[in-house]
């Protein structure tokens, strides 16, 4: 009876937190009963459970803001970097959505649109895509095929209106509460993933009335993900050079530790950080470089898109660590994305092997290889 009463006061944590640290907590408070013995009266019973009430909705209410804090720290940078098609406004009606959705046992998230769109403010373009004076509307660049628009809608469409409201050359309509908002929160109050939306559209001069039907983009399908929840971030160590996968945290981590990512890992972000891609699921960097001598002269490397490592392709952690168990003739080749400095290096395998004592013993980090 108590577990059960116990497990049901964790359904107030996020469904990740459940995942990661549910078991944990409920063998601690197991331990907590089991050496409190018969010895506790009702009083005492009581206080145990108030308090552990407590300290699991004070982490819920925790959990929760930190999902809602990632999220908008990830729509502010995406606002910087792509301020024609991005929203991010925390109206009222949102946050009481948001709020809405986090009392439910399973969080269905926010639907998004998976669009990128051009302003139409120049007249020539507008004449040349056969709009009419009177007309808004932005013209498609992007139709992620994770996002909701996939399937429906094609780059080069122009988007008008959406379920009946109508959009202006640089993406924005009228709302209601606010004055001018970007047409993406039209995706977003209000509406959940699987929820329809009607779109006007011109496509090829002639206007059409479509049908979509919402998605919620998850982290996890972007090749870049933009937030990385429940575990600390994976790497790789061989011969002292480190080995990451590229997300939001790591570009994140790279401005509050004072520099600037790398334009090229910005670009990367921009060009196909949200694209899926089954073969080449993620972008793996070669982070930072330990010094040490199985590297001796690749000390100042940082921030190298990884492209094979001994002949074969890399795209994710898993494909490197399988790359660098098959030396090539007793090195290991790791080639980089070119146009970024360093288009190769080379390490003795048997060097970069013996180093890993040497490498643990100093800096305190495991291979994450094995």
């Amino acid at each position: 009876m108590r577990e059960l009463l116990f497990r049901s006061l964790l359904l107030l944590l996020p469904e990740e937190f459940r995942a990661a640290y549910a078991r944990d907590m409920q063998a601690t408070f197991r331990a907590e009963l089991r050496d409190a013995g018969g010895a506790l009266s009702a009083a005492a019973t009581a206080r145990l459970w108030a308090a552990t009430a407590w300290d699991v909705v004070r982490a819920a209410f925790s959990e929760h803001a930190d999902i809602l804090a990632r999220d908008t720290r990830y729509a502010l940078r995406t606002l910087r970097a792509r301020p024609a098609h991005t929203l991010t406004a925390l109206a009222t009606p949102v946050l009481r959505q948001f709020l809405a959705a986090a009392e439910q046992p399973v969080y269905a998230g926010f639907a998004r649109a998976g669009l990128a769109w051009q302003e139409m403010t120049n007249p020539a373009l507008r004449e040349y895509l056969g709009l009419r004076p009177d007309e808004g509307g932005v013209r498609l660049t992007r139709v992620l095929p994770h996002g909701s628009g996939a399937g429906v809608l094609e780059p080069g469409d122009v988007l008008l209106g959406v379920d009946g409201n109508a959009i202006d050359a640089t993406g924005q309509f009228q709302h209601p509460l606010y004055g001018r908002l970007s047409c993406a929160l039209l995706f977003t109050e209000g509406r959940l993933p699987g929820d329809p939306l009607d779109l006007r559209i011109l496509r090829n001069g002639e206007r059409r009335d479509v049908k979509i039907t919402l998605r919620r983009m998850l982290p996890e399908q972007e090749r870049v993900p933009p937030y990385v929840i429940g575990r600390g971030p994976d790497y790789a160590v061989v011969g002292g050079l480190v080995f990451q996968e590229l997300s939001g945290p790591y570009l994140t981590a790279a401005s509050d530790g004072g520099r600037r990512a790398m334009p090229r890992l910005v670009i990367a972000v921009d060009r196909e950080g949200a694209e899926p891609d089954p073969v080449r699921p993620r972008i793996v960097v070669l982070a930072s470089v330990l010094p040490d001598a199985a590297n001796l002269g690749y000390q100042d490397l940082r921030d190298l898109i990884v492209t094979t490592v001994n002949g074969s392709a890399v795209g994710s952690l898993e494909d490197l660590r399988r790359a660098f168990a098959s030396p090539v003739g007793g090195y290991h080749v790791v080639e980089f994305l070119p146009g970024q400095g360093r288009g190769r290096i080379v390490l003795d395998a048997a060097e970069a092997e013996a180093s890993r004592a040497r490498v643990q013993s100093l800096y305190g980090v495991g291979s994450g290889v094995d």
